[in-house]
């Protein structure tokens, strides 16, 4: 099983997860960073050094395919601008509140008002 971030069509980030035998639970594994000209795969048994990397990563890409990570829940809210859903974490099971925006829409309405 994997989670995935791309960073700009260049390098794409997998988050390689492990089943329990007891198949309840999934364990982050590994990491592999793809690019055009290869791969590299890291894997470790120390879960705090990987989730430490995951975070770090996350906080400095933008998630792209989310959809093979989450699954929504329930829609919570709908805005101008964006929309907010319940979704679930398909490998840990944690659930989170995500706020999609629509950049196209929120770039249009600021135009329009600044004189664009």
């Amino acid at each position: 099983m994997k989670g995935c971030i791309n960073f700009d069509n260049e390098l794409r980030v997998e988050f390689l997860y492990t089943v329990e035998k007891n198949k309840k639970n999934t364990l982050l594994s590994g990491v592999r960073f793809i690019s055009m000209e290869k791969v590299v795969e890291f894997f470790s048994k120390d879960i705090q050094l990987l989730e430490f990397l995951k975070q770090f990563l996350s906080k400095r890409v933008i998630l792209k395919g989310i959809s093979e990570t989450y699954k929504q829940l329930q829609a919570l809210g709908k805005g101008n601008y964006s929309q907010v859903a319940l979704m679930e974490n398909i490998y840990t099971h944690k659930v989170f509140a995500v706020k999609k925006i629509d950049n196209e829409t929120l770039v249009k309405t600021c135009k329009s008002k600044v004189g664009f």
